[in-house]
């Protein structure tokens, strides 16, 4: 089977509504002492609902994006999962769905409500927010949820149009590359939130080094040192306590584990030690930061929609350096 036969696509179609619009010079005629508080006004626009009353979008947005980046590659645009993890991750993505579309419900149902509540609460700009305030139908049409899953498949070519796969063809043959990027990329979070400058940790330091486990044995037909820093991991895990702290010489080697897993070069010499001939160098992978929606795009479409992503524009991970010890308005 080829790669793109052991694989399902899956495509997060999330968009958001921030409640913000853009703050108008009209809007600055303040005197000193009277300047709109932080909660009510932010750089280039001013928020005419309650953020809290929005954040739990943000937060199921992130979740789903999660669920698909513990099991698959960011590939097209979408994610690139192992077809016999698919249908589990489209169950997962269908219940975060209908609660999107619980709360949307809620919230559009006390949408009025919550727009006078929070004109009372900043009564000093009243007509400041009254001016800006957006019908019911714009967060009815901005806030939406759906995913897609489907499979793709070179397009046939005949001798005349033979290069017709070559772009498709590089995706695919970087995926391996890409793996490895996001498993060094996830590593150093887990250094950052479960290790530094700790000298003990729990057995919940773990888990989520299982994961990345897991994400590697899942597509390891991707890449041969996959495989060979999944079974690495076994090995350190195999030999670390079963209950209680690790500290001391187990946390050492830990330590160790997940530093050479957040060293994509590292990994890269497990193909040499472990799996024979080691592959062409690959092509750099650059990592380019979403757009800030403040910041790239206009306050009343700022995340009104999940940003196109350029899959294979991602720098190296940063190296490690290993520890000294083992709102509402601008």
């Amino acid at each position: 089977m080829t790669i793109l036969e052991k694989v399902v696509c899956i495509f997060l179609d999330v968009h958001l509504w921030t409640a913000r619009k853009k703050l108008r010079p009209e809007d600055l005629k303040v005197t000193a002492g009277s300047i709109p508080p932080e909660k009510l006004a932010s750089l280039g626009s001013k928020k005419i609902c309650d953020q809290a009353e929005l954040a739990i979008f943000g937060t199921l947005k992130k979740r789903a994006e999660r669920a698909c980046e513990t099991v698959g590659v960011r590939f097209l645009g979408g994610y690139a999962v192992p077809q016999e993890k698919a249908d589990e991750l489209v169950t997962e993505l269908n219940l975060i769905q209908a609660e999107f579309d619980s709360k949307k419900k809620g919230f559009l149902s006390r949408y009025d409500t919550a727009l006078e509540t929070w004109i009372a609460d900043n009564s000093q700009w009243a007509s400041i927010i009254r001016a800006a305030v957006e019908p019911v139908d714009t967060p009815r049409r901005q806030l939406r949820f759906a995913h897609q899953a489907f499979k793709i498949g070179a397009a046939d070519a005949s001798s005349a149009d033979a290069g017709i796969n070559e772009g498709l063809d590089a995706k695919v043959g970087n995926l391996g590359d890409r793996l490895i990027f996001e498993i060094a990329r996830d590593a150093e979070k887990v250094w950052e939130q479960s290790f530094k400058g700790k000298d003990k940790v729990g057995q919940k330091a773990l888990r989520p080094i299982r994961s990345l486990q897991e994400k590697l044995r899942g597509l390891s037909f991707l890449d041969g040192r996959a495989s060979a820093m999944a079974k690495r991991i076994d090995t350190g895990l195999n030999a670390m306590p079963k209950h209680g702290p690790i500290e001391g010489q187990d946390l050492n080697a830990l330590i160790g584990l997940v530093l050479q897993m957040a060293d994509p070069d590292g990994v890269k010499s497990l193909q040499v030690h472990d799996w024979g001939s080691p592959q062409a160098e690959p092509d750099e992978i650059e990592e380019e930061d979403p757009p800030s929606p403040s910041a790239q795009e206009p306050p009343e479409k700022a995340m009104g929609q999940s940003p196109a992503f350029d899959d294979f524009s991602m720098p190296p991970a940063a190296p490690l350096k290993t520890p000294a010890s083992p709102g509402a308005w601008f």
